[in-house]
C-alpha cells in the first residue's frame, strides 16, 4: 500500500500503512476523511497511549506552527517527534504551497505531517512529490470507468457498506437492503452509518435488517410516501401519485434526490422485461409470476399482487420502455432540468407516462 490509494482500500487493510512522514486524506467526503484519520493515528501510535499529535486550524495555522511542531520531540521520547494534523487546510497548502514542497523535498527529522483537504489536483508538483514518498488517501465516492467517461461504482460503495454494517455495527444486510439505504439517504455514507446505529436497536435475531424494518425505521414518512408515489404511478392513479410528489417538494425535498428512491422502485419493472424478453427467447411461455420474483418484487405486503396488476395496466408496450424511461428522466435532472421547478416537471412526465389508458372497444 503506498502512492496514492482509495480510502476503502485503507479501511479494509490499515496494516499495511508504510512508513512515511507525509499524509494527505483527500476528497470531499467528509464521513470517510474523519474515518480515515481517526484510523490513521491508531495505526501511528502503535498503540502508545502516550503518543503525541497535535491538531491545527488550516484556516488559521502559520507556517512556523507547522514546522515548530514537527521539529518537537515527542513529550515522553526522544527518538520520535509528534504528528502533526491540518484541519481544513485548503487554504493552509494555496498559502504555503512553496513551503510544502520544499519540505516534501528536504522532509524533517522527526515528525509526521497529515493533511486534510477537500481539493487536491493531481497535476501540481505536491501531488506527484507526496505521490512518490509519501501516502495520499482519496476520501470520495470511488469512480468506475467506462470508456471515456467515469461515474460513482454504486457496486462498490454497496459491498464496502454491507462489511461496515457488520464490523461497526454487528448488523446483517444484504446488498439489496444496502443499496436501497444508500438511495434514501442519497448516498451520503456518514448519514448511512448514523442510520446504521438506529437501526441496530431494531435489528432482529442475529442483526438481521429487512426490507420492511429498513423502511419503516429509516425513511419513516419520506420513504413510504415515495413508494406510495410509485405505485399509485404504476397503477395509473396519476392524481394520486402527483399528489405524493407534492407533499414531498412542499416538504422541502430536491426533485434529483427523491429520483434515487423512486428509480430504484421503478427499474423492476425494466429488470422484469429483460427477463420475459429472455423467456421468449429461450422458446419458452412467459411466466410472470416467477418473472416477477427474479425482478425484486416481494410476496410479503400484497407487493407481488399490486405489481401484477400495475404490469397488466401498464401493458407490454409500455413496460418495455422503463429503462428508457428512467434513462431520460435522469438526464434530464442532471442536465436541462436541474433547476428544482423544472425537476418536478421532469418527474411529473415520468408519472404521466404511465396514466391509466382509456378503455377501448376491440
Amino acid at each position: 500500500m503506498s502512492g496514492t490509494i482509495h480510502a476503502f482500500d485503507f479501511l479494509d487493510d490499515p496494516g499495511q500503512l508504510p512508513d512515511s512522514r507525509f499524509y494527505v486524506l483527500f476528497g470531499d467526503d467528509r464521513y470517510l476523511q474523519l474515518r480515515v484519520k481517526h484510523q490513521l493515528l491508531q495505526q501511528l501510535a502503535g498503540g502508545e497511549a502516550d503518543f503525541d499529535t497535535v491538531v491545527l486550524d488550516g484556516e488559521s495555522a502559520g507556517w512556523n506552527d507547522v514546522v515548530d511542531e514537527l521539529q518537537t520531540f515527542g513529550l515522553f521520547s526522544q527518538d520520535s517527534g509528534r504528528t502533526v494534523v491540518v484541519d481544513s487546510g485548503d487554504a493552509f497548502v494555496k498559502k504555503f504551497r512553496g513551503d510544502l514542497e520544499q519540505l516534501v523535498a528536504e522532509p524533517p527529522c522527526s515528525g509526521q505531517l497529515v493533511l486534510l483537504v477537500s481539493t487536491w489536483a493531481g497535476n501540481t508538483k505536491l501531488y506527484k512529490a507526496i505521490d512518490k514518498s509519501g501516502v495520499q488517501i482519496q476520501c470520495a465516492d470511488p469512480q468506475t470507468k467506462r470508456g471515456r467517461s467515469k461515474s460513482k461504482d454504486t457496486g462498490r460503495i454497496v459491498k464496502w457498506l454491507v462489511a461496515a454494517a457488520s464490523q461497526d455495527h454487528e448488523l446483517k444486510l444484504t446488498q439489496a437492503v444496502a443499496r436501497q439505504l444508500l438511495e434514501i439517504v442519497d448516498w451520503n455514507l456518514g448519514q448511512a452509518d448514523q442510520e446504521l446505529a438506529k437501526l441496530r436497536l431494531f435489528a432482529g435475531q442475529g442483526g438481521k435488517i429487512g426490507e420492511t424494518t429498513l423502511r419503516e425505521v429509516v425513511g419513516g414518512w419520506r420513504a413510504q410516501s415515495i413508494w406510495d408515489a410509485a405505485s399509485a404511478a404504476t397503477r395509473g392513479d396519476t392524481d394520486q401519485s402527483l399528489e405524493h410528489l407534492a407533499n414531498l417538494l412542499q416538504s422541502g425535498e430536491h426533485p434529483l434526490a427523491l429520483y434515487g428512491q423512486l428509480s430504484w422502485s421503478l427499474r423492476r419493472y425494466g429488470r422484469l422485461w429483460e427477463i420475459i424478453s429472455r423467456q421468449m427467447r429461450e422458446g419458452r411461455r412467459p411466466d410472470l409470476s416467477v418473472a416477477l420474483g427474479k425482478a425484486g418484487f416481494r410476496q410479503w405486503g400484497g407487493e407481488m399482487d399490486a405489481a401484477d396488476a400495475s404490469v397488466r395496466q401498464l401493458g407490454r408496450d409500455r413496460v418495455k420502455q422503463f429503462y428508457s424511461w428512467l434513462l431520460e428522466t435522469d438526464l434530464a435532472l442532471k442536465g436541462t432540468h436541474s433547476d428544482p421547478a423544472r425537476a418536478r416537471l421532469a418527474l411529473e412526465q415520468l408519472f404521466f407516462r404511465m396514466t391509466r389508458l382509456p378503455a377501448t372497444a376491440d
